[in-house]
């Protein structure tokens, strides 16, 4: 029951977690739960955003009607990924300079609340990766199985 059988299940207990741990950190005090916290967003991201980006991919092209040809919907893809790309690639970097000090931690739990956001957007990217997001699905889906 409270095992995970999708990345989509996962993903979203994932970046739960993630925003709890934001609230619940104490710097300076034991575990280092704002490393936790940014691990879980980039998996939640990957999770979340990969089913989201899959559910709209396939509306899009639902809607479309079959009418684009392949080379059409690769260029319809390279475009989408460009522009996801170009905004994960800032909020990436803005994100890693962040975390090469002091983790997530920021003056207030707002901004922690950001990068947190900003990590799952790269995690999210990374979904986009070809088959990388099924097969961890896939994976995901049959620790589940041996597990139930």
């Amino acid at each position: 029951m409270f095992i995970p059988s999708s990345m989509l299940t996962l993903g979203a207990l994932a970046l739960i977690l993630a925003v709890v741990l934001v609230y619940l950190d104490v710097p300076g005090q034991g575990v280092d739960w704002e490393k936790i916290a940014a691990v879980l967003a980039v998996i939640g991201g990957f999770g979340v955003g990969g089913a989201s980006a899959g559910w709209f991919g396939g509306l899009f092209t639902a809607l479309s009607g079959g009418a684009l040809t392949g080379a059409g919907q690769a260029t319809a893809h390279l475009v989408g990924v460009s522009a996801v790309g170009a905004v994960a690639a800032g909020a990436g970097l803005w994100a890693y300079s962040r975390l090469r000090g002091s983790g997530i931690t920021a003056a207030t739990r707002t901004k922690s609340l950001l990068v947190v956001a900003a990590l799952a957007l790269v995690g999210t990217v990374l979904a986009g990766v070809p088959r990388l997001y099924s097969a961890a699905d896939t994976f995901i889906a049959a620790l589940a199985a041996s597990l139930t």
